[in-house]
């Protein structure tokens, strides 16, 4: 009944929303010693709205390269894989400590665990009244008469004087003018993550970023990835009542763009890549840029090489059929008779070619004198691309002739679906036919008259 438990943790990441990009998962790890099995569980957190409890049920946990997971693997200040999951030991308990001591072992003090940025705007909404408010929330009182959110404003302008928008005079200047940048996000070490390019439009001093949809991405429809207005440094949550707008130093500015740079987004890191020509020339002349500076960055992978499926390894007794009809096996699980060419087998049903065939020694060995006197008819049926061979018999030889190989495709040596065609029937070719040697010494008059008009200096028949 003795049980060493660890303390650690692991980050998870979060989608859609616009307080967190991850969270902090706090975990203990349970070592029985009895079974050497391992369970992982999360204490319950107030007000996590998350399912918490066990995550890994006792059992033994293996370990990357083989194995399981044991006292040896389990220190502090390092990490464990977990089915995929990192997780980061912090420390352990004092009979764990003392445990690992008699075994030689010295765990590390105790590390300090990081703190989830949702954990620290909640902690800030728990401070009582009159506690101090985060930066990125200034709060609205104090405003100057000079300030646009000014109540003195509002007020004169209700009763009629004229009000002088600076952002109104922007739009009008520069409302035609759009800075368009091509960004990319990786965030395929992420769970789920995916590598998205984007498309950020400034209308300044406003921003837009939209998504671009690559050929058979699996998406459609929804390309806004941020609407449009500010662009904030920093991610901060939605604007309360009393609370001012972020300030023109807490925005990217056109100057903040650049090809190579990296911006952080609401968490999300975005890396430019390129720009249309309209930006070039706008950032060549107000900003001057040098062309080496605007030059587009290739960000596009190699092409996938798709593997090749390979054959399993043929097993005696196992094969139905032609190999052909044994293939359709691997590739589906309901299996379909392979197709047949129609149009080969309309227009050369009846051609059959037809050779003279003698033996042929095999490498380093010799023919015995009875196999050298041998004669076969070696009939190549165009339909099909099949072939047979048949020994006419002879008298006074002692062999009695007949069928010598089936009709049947025949397969070249070392090769699983390559089989001989028409292309290898010529006079003086020595074909193996299942470890025999056969050499083509002589052909009848209808074989040679089609060779020469069909075969020779045009293209197979198909």
């Amino acid at each position: 009944r003795q049980v060493l438990r660890f303390y650690g943790w692991f980050g998870e990441p979060v989608s859609d929303s616009p307080l967190e990009s991850w969270r902090v998962r706090r975990v203990e790890v349970l070592l029985y010693l009895e079974d050497k099995t391992v369970q992982v569980t999360e204490p319950p957190a107030p007000n996590s709205g998350i399912m918490q409890g066990t995550l890994v049920r006792r059992h033994k946990l293996p370990k990357e390269g083989g194995g399981f997971l044991g006292l040896a693997d389990m220190a502090v200040g390092q990490s464990v894989k977990v089915y995929g999951k990192e997780v980061h030991i912090v420390d352990a308990d004092a009979f764990t400590r003392e445990h690992a001591a008699q075994h030689g072992i010295q765990l590390a003090p105790a590390q300090p665990c990081p703190v989830s940025p949702i954990e620290e705007v909640l902690a800030a909404k728990s401070k009582p009244s009159g506690a101090a408010v985060p930066v990125a929330c200034p709060p609205a009182a104090g405003l100057s008469r000079a300030d646009p959110d000014s109540p003195s404003k509002f007020a004169e302008a209700l009763l009629g004087r004229e009000y002088n928008s600076k952002s109104l005079q922007q739009f009008l200047q520069h409302g035609g003018e759009v800075l368009r940048f091509y960004v990319l996000w990786d965030d395929r070490q992420a769970q789920f993550g995916d590598r998205c390019p984007t498309c950020p439009a400034l209308p300044r001093p406003q921003a837009e970023i939209m998504e671009v949809f690559e050929p058979n991405s699996g998406r459609t429809g929804f390309p806004t990835f941020l609407k449009r207005g500010p662009l904030p440094r920093v991610a901060v949550g939605g604007a309360l009542p009393g609370q001012n707008r972020l300030a023109a130093d807490q925005c990217y500015a056109p100057g903040d763009l650049r090809i190579g740079a990296t911006l952080g987004v609401l968490g999300r890191q975005l890396y430019i890549y390129d720009c249309d020509d309209a930006t070039r020339k706008w950032y060549t002349e107000h900003l001057g840029f040098a062309p080496e500076l605007l030059a587009p960055i290739d960000v596009s992978e190699p092409a996938k090489v798709l593997p090749v499926p390979e054959l399993p390894p043929a097993r005696h007794g196992l094969g139905i059929g032609s190999p052909e009809d044994t293939l359709q096996n691997c590739l589906r699980l309901v299996p379909k008779p392979p197709k047949r060419d129609h149009y080969r087998w309309q227009t050369l049903d009846t051609v059959v070619l037809r050779y003279e065939a003698v033996l042929e020694p095999a490498e380093g060995r010799k023919l015995i004198n009875i196999d050298r006197e041998r004669r076969f008819v070696l009939s190549f049926f165009m339909s099909d691309q099949t072939l047979s061979v048949f020994e006419p018999p002879q008298p006074n030889t002692g062999l009695p002739g007949g069928k010598f190989l089936e009709r049947a495709k025949v397969y070249k040596p070392g090769s699983k679906l390559a089989w001989y065609t028409e292309a290898e029937m010529k006079v003086g070719t020595v074909l193996d036919l299942h470890g025999r040697r056969f050499r083509l010494v002589g052909a009848d008059a209808f074989t040679e008259q089609f060779t020469r008009e069909r075969l020779d200096g045009a293209a197979a028949p198909q």
